[in-house]
């Protein structure tokens, strides 16, 4: 917390880095990595680490006798191991935030952090076999293959249960998502009307084109692993009708190789054919 004419300002994460005076560390491996493709990498800094020093910042800097930081706690709900984050004022309402592939709730500490600090009750539930929900070769193909689409559509069906003990205590606004948590923030959000909106990063609303998109890019035959009409059912595109009116913003690197581009493309093409481009 910074003083400026008698008003006092919480510093920002990048800012209390910056006043920190902490040296970056080396990174030589992702820099000699990224050099082909004619990057730099300077370096990099653990994102629990940044939060904890904008933590130890604010508390040092606070003229205030209150609790003026963000609460974190571990919990269970409806079985499911989370992260609840309150924001150090009133909380305006609460916001699912789901991580991605291979990592886990405590790795986003930071970014919920960041929501809830807009007055956001945050929750981050894991995603099943991740973290403390047991843990796989994440990096191994055929891990990826066999168990990725089980792993979304189990992390979709318990979100019910999950919104259903919520909503006792919570009104739930939005979901959001990375990565894997990208198409399984799209699947809640296509399924449950009462969220108002949805905030899908580097993910997929278009589940079945995707399956079929990136087993072609692979030559491999797709629907190998997981049941095509399971996946249909859920696919966020077949209700997308019950989108339609609903705010949802999609963000998605254009180069991104990992989960390609194409199928939110397609998605956004069915949407501009029944004239309802400008309706999310």
């Amino acid at each position: 917390m910074h003083s400026r004419g008698g008003a006092l300002r919480l510093l920002g994460p990048l800012e209390a880095f910056r006043r920190s005076g902490l040296r970056r560390q080396p990174c030589e491996p992702n820099r000699v990595a990224a050099a082909p493709l004619g990057l730099k990498v300077f370096g990099f800094v653990n994102s629990g680490t940044l939060y904890a020093i904008t933590a130890e910042h604010n508390r040092k800097h606070s003229k205030t006798t209150g609790d003026i930081m963000n609460t974190i706690n571990e919990c269970a709900i409806a079985g499911i191991p989370c992260l609840r984050i309150n924001p150090y004022i009133q909380s305006k309402d609460t916001i699912l935030l789901y991580h991605g592939w291979a990592s886990n709730i405590g790795d986003y500490i930071f970014f919920g952090s960041l929501i809830s600090n807009w007055g956001y009750t945050v929750i981050i539930p894991e995603l099943p076999y991740h973290g403390a929900r047991d843990k796989s070769d994440y990096f191994d193909l055929s891990v990826l293959q066999q168990h990725y689409w089980n792993i979304v559509i189990q992390a979709v069906e318990e979100a019910s249960g999950l919104i259903n003990e919520l909503h006792a205590r919570d009104k739930i606004v939005g979901v959001m998502g990375n990565s894997a948590g990208g198409f399984v923030a799209a699947g809640i959000f296509s399924k449950t009307l009462s969220i108002k909106f949805a905030i899908v990063m580097n993910g997929s609303c278009a589940w079945a084109r995707f399956e079929e998109q990136i087993c072609e890019r692979d030559r491999r035959e797709p629907w190998m692993w997981i049941d095509k009409g399971l996946i249909e059912k859920l696919d966020p595109i077949t209700s997308i009708e019950t989108i339609k009116n609903r705010s949802m913003l999609m963000l998605h690197g254009t180069e991104d190789t990992t989960i390609p581009i194409d199928s939110q493309r397609y998605f956004m093409a069915r949407f501009s054919w029944r004239g309802w481009a400008n309706t999310i």
